[in-house]
């Protein structure tokens, strides 16, 4: 009786070793299979010709308060753009100012790199970047319009050596990242992640790229501003 009482536990302990271990695999699985294959945004195949037809200039991105409605404490405003040169190379800027009941601050990261363009397909490689941030007086507004990147709210700082590589698409005066990005700060959602193919205007790339563009909170898109 004892063995046989012995030979059914050991029956259930196994039974359950190995459910959890197949549990495990079909998560490892699950993960691997719906987890969406993205690497291919930090770069361009070396078989795409390449191509300068991109317009030159700023892309701005559009943004609104990140401030809870009604507060009278509390505000944050930001500011993004990309400028594209015709030397092939281009300057990211992304600002945050932050007012609070008690203090005024401000964020700036400056990026340097150069661009690749093949058709709709543009890589930015940025290389340097400055980043600065500073207490400003409570009096200090936020800059509007077009020109607001001429009164930056922090000194200048050295540039750094730094390594950042995104694939973006060009449509209609507009670029979208494959991936959501603001200030060098990445998350992972964006056009690729509800895409099938990559370096492909599929429809359902083409439903994602619409989807990301009409973003309010943050958005996606950059377009391209004529300035004065």
């Amino acid at each position: 009786m004892a063995d046989k009482i012995l030979s059914t536990s050991n029956f259930n302990s196994n039974t359950k070793q190995n459910t959890t271990r197949n549990l495990l695999v079909f998560g490892l699985f699950a993960i691997l299979h719906c987890t969406p294959k993205v690497q291919w945004i930090r770069s361009l195949p070396e078989t795409f010709i390449r191509d300068t037809n991109l317009p030159k200039g700023l892309y701005l991105r559009p943004t609104e308060k990140k401030s809870p409605i009604g507060s009278k404490t509390y505000s944050l405003d930001w500011k993004e753009e990309i400028q594209i040169f015709s030397n092939g190379t281009f300057e990211k800027t992304w600002v945050e100012w932050k007012k609070t009941e008690s203090k005024s601050s401000a964020k700036q990261a400056i990026g340097f790199g150069i661009w690749v363009k093949s058709g709709a397909w543009v890589l930015l490689k940025t290389e340097m970047k400055e980043f600065s941030e500073c207490d400003l007086d409570k009096k200090n507004k936020t800059p509007k319009g077009k020109d607001w990147k001429k009164i930056l709210p922090c000194p200048r700082s050295e540039k750094q050596n730094f390594s950042h590589k995104l694939v973006y698409h060009f449509e209609r005066m507009s670029l979208v990242p494959m991936q959501y990005e603001s200030g060098y700060v990445e998350s992972n959602f964006g056009v690729a992640w509800e895409t099938d193919i990559a370096y492909t205007e599929s429809k359902l790339f083409g439903i994602a790229r619409l989807k990301f563009s009409k973003k309010e909170f943050q958005p996606h898109v950059y377009y391209h501003v004529k300035l004065d």
